[in-house]
């Protein structure tokens, strides 16, 4: 009787368990790497030329298949006391090494960033499924006077930036502040033996 009882449960939690959750990367943050920093600023920001955006590049392995993304976390500063810290994230697909702006892939999440010293941004994404592939988090000016700095991570990864009359330039190998988490999505085949006998079963107790 109490095998009966708990073999559906057990089947329902092996299904659940497929999609195992965890970090898909995690760049970490120097604050102290200012000549690494990202600059955000608005294109009509009066005490500059240009304005930029800045676009982290990150990748999903062909072996998982699917990530279920939940939430990335940056870190950010404004650029001075006389900045303001409107802008948005979004996550875009990659079109060689620089990101597709036509192809966004995620809403654009707004936030704001209030103080000089360095903070995490964490925005929730509520579970985006992005396939195996090579995406770009980018941030982006809301504002005029937006300025804010990007703070470095501690590891290696391509990153790129877009100034405000739309060209792209390659910033430093050190990578921008990510962290992304979420996850893996079991692929359909892992899951129909699971689903079918949890169905077969239930029709053997009826």
């Amino acid at each position: 009787m109490t095998n009966r009882t708990l073999m559906p449960c057990t089947l329902v939690l092996a299904l659940t368990s497929l999609a195992s959750a965890g970090v898909l990367l995690d760049y970490g943050q120097d604050a102290a790497a200012s000549n690494d920093f990202g600059v955000v600023r608005g294109a009509g920001n009066p005490n500059a030329t240009f304005g930029f955006d800045q676009f982290q590049i990150f990748n999903i392995d062909a072996a998982d298949e699917a990530w279920s993304i939940d939430r990335v976390t940056v870190s950010l500063r404004l650029f001075n006391m006389l900045s303001t810290g409107e802008a948005t994230l979004a996550i875009f697909a990659a079109n060689g090494l620089q990101p597709d702006l036509l192809e966004q892939r995620s809403d654009a999440l707004a936030f704001e960033v209030g103080g000089v010293i360095a903070e995490q941004v964490s925005l929730n994404l509520g579970g985006l499924v992005l396939e195996a592939g090579t995406y770009y988090v980018g941030i982006q000016a809301t504002e005029p006077t937006t300025d804010l700095l990007w703070i470095a991570g501690d590891d290696q990864a391509f990153r790129t930036a877009r100034r405000s009359d739309g060209g792209f330039f390659t910033g430093s190998p050190r990578a921008l502040s990510l962290s992304i988490e979420g996850a893996i999505v079991p692929a359909t085949g892992t899951l129909a033996p699971l689903a079918a006998g949890l169905v077969a079963f239930r029709r053997r107790r009826a």
